[in-house]
């Protein structure tokens, strides 16, 4: 996602959101852009499901968007009013920084990244050797 937020920005000098949907019928993570008005500092957007009408299965999970450093206000701040995992990425001159929160009963919280992202190759690694020792 951040090389998609990344490439987006160098391309289009915008910047972008995705949503992170479940697929209930299917039983995984979609990625999916919603209608939102971007800009060179931020992106706004609503988030509603009719933004999303091509993914009727899914259920609104969390969100990644990209900002930059000239946008003036706290990274929390800019994370949308949905309980999940939100992946904010900003832009900076000197270096770029990803930032994890978790929004909970209108709650924000900054969290480690591995609280949201899983290496699922990994994980399944884990349990083949671990299932490979027990034999």
């Amino acid at each position: 996602m951040v090389r998609i937020g990344r490439d987006f920005y160098l391309n289009k000098k915008r910047c972008v959101s995705l949503l992170l949907l479940l697929s209930t019928k299917h039983h995984q993570w979609e990625i999916a852009a919603p209608a939102q008005c971007c800009s060179l500092e931020s992106v706004v957007w609503r988030g509603a499901k009719k933004d999303v009408p091509h993914l009727p299965d899914s259920v609104l999970a969390g969100t990644f968007q990209t900002r930059t450093s000239a946008f003036p206000v706290p990274t929390a701040s800019v994370v949308p009013p949905i309980d999940g995992p939100h992946i904010v990425h900003t832009f900076a001159i000197a270096v770029a920084k990803t930032e994890f929160f978790l929004r909970l009963n209108g709650e924000v919280c900054p969290v480690k990244k591995n609280a949201v992202i899983i290496d699922e190759w990994n994980y399944l690694l884990r349990q083949v050797m671990a299932v490979a020792k027990q034999e």
